[in-house]
């Protein structure tokens, strides 16, 4: 569906992404992992067509993105990372602003795919709750219903395509998993779904392909299971790690630094 080829990216001479290439294929779970500054959110922000790449291509069923205009919001969704809104609309208002791409004049159904939506994320109960009075947590699955509703229908011309920014940050570990449960139920329905996540742990339980950057570049790219290397997580994230097996054969990357060896490396680095 889509494919990303040698994107660079670079703000006030300071380079973000160099170099990245990947195929992003309808039905795939994909997660981007790194530490912070690697270039995930500026990659994002590139599939998502908030700017532009200086190098390289993204493309579409073999077209560039940029060809596809306004009318991919029909089909592309974004949950961004940070989604507080200063203003007393309802729960139920925020989801039916996804769906203000498509054509109005069917409120009926626009309302039943903004409630199956408010459901699926776990906050129907707060459907007529004003937004400002919600948790973090809370307000981020408002938002991941609302980028549902936004791309409920099927779109058989192009797909569809999902990209979340950190959809697990605020959230308790029942809903961790259950966003990410969403996404793989998205996938099988043919959704390409790009996720940016920290949890190398929940990207190995639910991603098919794994992304790791590291200063703007590729380190690994594969299957959880080849790219979660103690040797390769270590280089990229600076932290002796162990990686052990899930009872179900699932990667599982265990911290293993010594006493003080952050702290120690953080004072050398301060001289």
């Amino acid at each position: 569906m889509i494919q990303v080829e040698n994107v660079g990216f670079s703000v006030a001479g300071k380079l973000l992404l160099q170099d990245v290439s990947f195929p992003l294929r309808a039905g795939e779970v994909l997660a981007v992992c790194g530490p912070n500054g690697a270039g995930k959110s500026t990659l994002l922000k590139c599939l998502a067509g908030q700017i532009a790449p200086a190098t390289g291509h993204i493309r579409i069923h073999g077209r560039p993105l940029r060809d596809y205009g306004t009318l991919a919001a029909r089909w592309r969704a974004v949950l961004p990372q940070f989604g507080a809104i200063p203003f007393d609309f309802t729960v139920r208002e925020i989801v039916l602003f996804g769906r203000s791409p498509h054509p109005p004049g069917n409120r009926a159904r626009d309302l039943q795919i903004a409630d199956a939506a408010l459901e699926l994320a776990d906050v129907s109960s707060l459907a007529d709750r004003t937004v400002t009075t919600l948790s973090g947590g809370e307000m981020q699955r408002v938002h991941l219903a609302r980028v549902l509703a936004q791309v409920w229908e099927p779109a058989p011309e192009t797909g569809r395509l999902l990209l979340l920014d950190e959809p697990t940050s605020a959230l308790d570990l029942r809903h961790q998993h259950l966003v990410l449960q969403i996404a793989r139920h998205w996938a099988a329905q043919g959704t390409a779904v790009l996720a940016i996540l920290h949890d190398l742990n929940l990207a190995a339980t639910y991603a098919d392909t794994l992304l790791l950057l590291h200063r703007g570049k590729t380190a690994a790219l594969g299957p959880p299971e080849t790219v979660l290397e103690p040797n390769v997580i270590t280089h990229v994230f600076d932290i002796p790690v162990l990686v052990g097996k899930t009872p179900h054969g699932t990667p599982h990357v265990f911290a293993n630094p010594a006493p003080h060896f952050i702290v120690d490396r953080t004072a050398d680095t301060l001289g």
